[in-house]
C-alpha cells in the first residue's frame, strides 16, 4: 500500500504566504511587503532601529512572525464537488454494483475510491474475494438510503442530506461497520450535541444496545441531571422493564 505524504496531496505551490506580519514586543505588529522576482519571493519590513551601549550586555531580540497561507481550499472543494457529481451522482465509469433486497435500485461505485477510504472495502475487493470476481455486492444489513449516504460521504466528505437523529444513528452503525472513521466521529458528535432530556432515555438505550460508549455516557448524564422530570415518563418504565441492569446503573448514578 502506498503512503501519501502531505506534499503529495497538497503541492507546495498551493502553500504560498499571502501575508506576513512581525512583532518585536508581542503587542504591535508590522506588515511585511512582498517583493516577487521571476526566481524568488522576498518579504521585507522596516522596524525601529535598536542601538546598544558598547560593553553592556543586552538580552537577545526576539521576533514573532505571523504567516497566513493560501491553501487553495476553495479550488479543491470545487474540484471535489465536480468529481462527486461526475463519478458518483452520475454513476460514471463504475466497476462495482451494490444490490439490495426487494429489487431496490442498485448503487454503482468505484473499487479504488472505496478501497482508499475504507479498509473494509479494501479487504472486500481483494483479488480472491467473490465480490472482486463478480463486481456485485449484496447489502442486506444496511438500508439503501443509509448506504447511499455512506458512499456519498466517502466520495465527497459530506452526507447527501442533513443529519437527523434517526439518520445519524443508522449512519453511525454503517460507518463503524465499514470503518469510515471520520463519518463515525461526525455522527457521534451530532448525536451527543442533540440529546434532549425528553428522549434521553431512548438515546441511552439505543447506545447501550449498540455499544456506542460516548453517546451512552452523554445520554446517561442528561438522564441523571433531569431525573425528576424523566422518572414519571413511559420511557423510564420501559427502561426498568426491558433493561433492568441499565436502569440499575442509571439509578445508582442518580444517587451518587
Amino acid at each position: 500500500m502506498q503512503v501519501w505524504e502531505a506534499v503529495d496531496v497538497l503541492p507546495t505551490r498551493y502553500c504560498k504566504p499571502i501575508s506576513i506580519s512581525v512583532s518585536s514586543d508581542g503587542i504591535s505588529r508590522a506588515e511585511m511587503r512582498r517583493e516577487e522576482t521571476p526566481h524568488m519571493e522576498n518579504w521585507t519590513v522596516e522596524l525601529s532601529r535598536y542601538s546598544f551601549a558598547p560593553g553592556k550586555s543586552t538580552d537577545l531580540l526576539s521576533f514573532v512572525f505571523s504567516i497566513k497561507f493560501k491553501t487553495g481550499v476553495s479550488e479543491m472543494v470545487e474540484a471535489l464537488k465536480h468529481m462527486t457529481d461526475y463519478f458518483f451522482l452520475q454513476q460514471s465509469h463504475c466497476d462495482v454494483q451494490f444490490c439490495f433486497p426487494n429489487d431496490e435500485q442498485p448503487i454503482k461505485a468505484h473499487v479504488k475510491i472505496l478501497s482508499s477510504r475504507s479498509s473494509v472495502f479494501a479487504a472486500m475487493f481483494q483479488h480472491d474475494m467473490q465480490e472482486s470476481k463478480t463486481g456485485h455486492v449484496l447489502i442486506e444489513d444496511t438500508e439503501r438510503d443509509i448506504f447511499y449516504q455512506l458512499l456519498h460521504y466517502i466520495y465527497s466528505g459530506r452526507t447527501w442530506t442533513s443529519l437527523t437523529e434517526g439518520i445519524a444513528q443508522k449512519l453511525l452503525l454503517a460507518a463503524d461497520k465499514y470503518n469510515v472513521t471520520q463519518l463515525a466521529k461526525e455522527c457521534t458528535s451530532f448525536l451527543i450535541s442533540n440529546i434532549q432530556w425528553e428522549s434521553a432515555v431512548d438515546s441511552m438505550i439505543w447506545a447501550h444496545v449498540h455499544s456506542i460508549g460516548q453517546v451512552k455516557e452523554a445520554a446517561l448524564d442528561v438522564v441523571v441531571k433531569n431525573g425528576k422530570q424523566i422518572c414519571p415518563l413511559d420511557a423510564w418504565e420501559r427502561l426498568s422493564i426491558n433493561y433492568p441492569h441499565l436502569c440499575l446503573e442509571t439509578t445508582r448514578r442518580m444517587m451518587a
